[in-house]
């Protein structure tokens, strides 16, 4: 009679479920007080409908997490036999293939969890049939995320299972790589940016990353409705889910292939596959040697100033934390504190790569922080610090010298305690863009005394006639319909810090409106109203009154949680805005500085 294979042990499945019942019984416990009775005492308190909506897509959020640690607490138990010697001895007397073993142990682990996020789902819809304050789609959002989140973070735990032998392990390891890019990606650009003047940042990676990106990515947003002062809610980040669940289905078939080839005796082993162990020691001592430079990074940068010490210090940091990382990792691949006369190749070669890495900031040798674009390589720029791209040759020229200004400056600005931003854009002909961002002095006396200064060249190019009408121009698109509320703001003098610093008044979207297109457009034509100075001093301050206006709209992009604020500081020579105001508020505008003196003073520009 010919044999057959099976892929699945009833035995072993009733073995691990008989076990470790009482954790997916916790977890269903959990989901129900979770959603179906959290909705109910949102009821019992009488909130609107929309607002139960926020409530149960807030829920949906939530469940993500507990799916996870529901997910790593059920991959733990179903693969516990991995790391008994007794456990693994046993399962692998019984006539049952690895894959079986495996694919058993696997599903068992699952499928519980999977139930109860189904179960939970049933009960609620049977609770809340007939309830016009939730409806299904609510709910189905619920166990959407309940089922993706379940599947990527229970594939990840099962892949992560594979590759150690110590059960303590596998929660650190789990916890680990979920960070592991995010918190790499953060320590090389707190080192970059300490090391190389200028930089911007490069491409994020870390969507490698799944929890903090699923936690950034995965959210409840408002959208605000026409005809209606209530919002209504949308979950979004569900594709990003969706891709990790699909990567989590991937880490199990791949988790099945380590399975394979893992040596059962390595029961106990920090790292359980041999062939790994070098990328261990590596990561190991590379992220602390990042780590090492992170910390000098936050706590020592302005203190070293700039230049060759700084280097020398940074290198001096990386190669001491590349050592403890390197020698910690060999002690728990080796269970011993005997480890430094182990061969020292491996760390040699991790010296290497981060001094070679040192010498290439410090001497420039890629022209990153020299680097100013040739004039007929650039399409547009983007208006310091805004983000309104331009075409016009005068801004591009302008940009191209206050760039080259910083280069210029660099010894002054890394030494300066007075410090603000400056970011530059250039949208390039090959297609490619390139950026920069620059710590400048910002002090009073450098930027009115030095004729040196960034700030001032910056003001430059925001006082030209067109990029004033320029930064107009997407204003256009202002309509009632598209008003969430309109505030005018009027400031009040300081008496003590418990007073109020502004009064408001609220006007009707059509006010605003009104307000907008017959005042505030030919105004901005006609006087100063509408310049951006850039910075404020005196002579900025000379034709500002104390009154400005804030609206918040909807998006003009459509996106669905885009919300768009427009604001101006009303000027004391905009007469068709004074005049409106004056007639439709009482309102009369008083100069700026006479009702807030102290603006002029202290030491530096914001």
């Amino acid at each position: 009679m010919r044999s057959k294979t099976y892929l699945f042990s009833p035995g072993l499945s009733r073995n691990i479920l008989s076990r470790f019942w009482p954790l997916w019984l916790v977890y269903l416990g959990l989901l129900l007080v979770q959603l179906p009775v959290a909705v109910s005492g949102y009821l019992a308190q009488g909130i609107s409908a929309r607002y139960t909506m926020e409530c149960i897509l807030q829920l949906s959020v939530d469940v993500a997490g507990y799916a996870m640690i529901a997910s790593l607490l059920s991959v733990m138990a179903a693969f516990s036999y991995l790391y008994s010697k007794r456990s693994c001895s046993l399962i692998n007397s019984l006539p049952v293939r690895r894959e079986c073993a495996f694919v058993t142990a696997c599903l068992t682990g699952l499928l519980p969890l999977l139930l109860a996020e189904a179960l939970t789902w049933l009960i609620s819809l049977g609770i809340f049939a007939g309830n016009e304050s939730v409806r299904t789609e609510w709910l189905n959002s619920w166990l959407l995320a309940a089922l993706l989140s379940t599947l990527a973070s229970y594939g990840f735990g099962v892949f992560c299972a594979m590759l150690t032998g110590h059960i303590l392990v596998l929660p650190v390891l789990f916890l680990v790589l979920n960070v592991a890019v995010y918190v790499m990606e953060s320590m090389v650009q707190m080192v970059l940016d300490m090391l190389v003047y200028g930089y911007e940042g490069g491409v994020s990676i870390s969507r490698l990353s799944p929890l903090p990106y699923a936690n950034s990515a995965l959210g409840v947003v408002s959208k605000s409705v026409t005809g209606s002062q209530e919002p209504e809610f949308i979950l979004v980040g569900m594709n990003s889910l969706a891709l990790y669940a699909v990567v989590g289905v991937l880490l199990m078939c791949l988790a099945l292939l380590l399975y394979r080839r893992r040596k059962m005796e390595c029961v106990g082993d920090v790292v359980a596959i041999k062939s790994l162990e070098p990328v261990f020691k590596y990561c190991a001592s590379i992220y602390a040697a990042l780590g090492f430079g992170a910390l000098l990074a936050g706590t020592m940068d302005n203190a070293l100033g700039s230049g060759t010490l700084k280097s020398a210090v940074t290198a001096l940091m990386l190669v001491i934390g590349a050592a403890l990382g390197y020698y910690a990792a060999e002690m728990l691949l080796q269970k011993s504190l005997r480890v430094f006369r182990s061969r020292m190749r491996g760390l040699f070669i991790v010296w290497a790569v981060l001094l070679l890495g040192v010498a290439v900031v410090e001497f420039d040798l890629t022209g990153y922080e020299r680097r100013v674009p040739e004039t007929e390589e650039i399409q547009s720029v983007a208006l310091i610090n805004d983000g309104t791209v331009t075409a016009d040759a005068e801004s591009i020229e302008l940009t191209r010298k206050i760039h080259q200004t910083a280069i210029d400056n660099e010894e002054h600005n890394r030494q300066t305690d007075a410090a603000g931003f400056i970011h530059i854009r250039y949208e390039l002909k090959d297609g490619s863009s390139l950026s920069r961002s620059y710590e400048v002095d910002n002090s009073r006396d450098w930027v009115d005394n030095s004729g040196r200064s960034e700030y001032a060249l910056c003001r430059e190019l925001y006082l030209l006639p067109q990029n004033k009408e320029l930064l107009m121009e997407a204003q256009n698109k202002i309509k009632a319909e598209n008003i969430i509320f309109c505030d005018v703001e009027r400031l009040l003098p300081v008496s003590d810090e418990f007073s109020a610093s502004y009064e408001q008044l609220r006007l009707s979207p059509q006010q605003a409106e009104e307000l907008y297109t017959q005042c505030i457009l030919p105004d901005t034509r006609d006087s100063m109203l509408g310049t951006q100075w850039f910075y404020m001093d005196e002579t900025a301050y000379e034709s500002r009154s104390d009154t400005s206006l804030y609206m918040h709209l909807e998006s003009f992009d459509g996106s669905d949680d885009g919300l768009y604020v427009f604001s101006v500081n009303i000027t004391l020579d905009a007469e068709r805005t004074l005049a409106w105001l004056e007639e439709n508020l009482d309102i009369e505008v008083k100069p700026y500085l006479e009702v807030r003196p102290e603006a002029l003073e202290g030491t530096m520009y914001y």
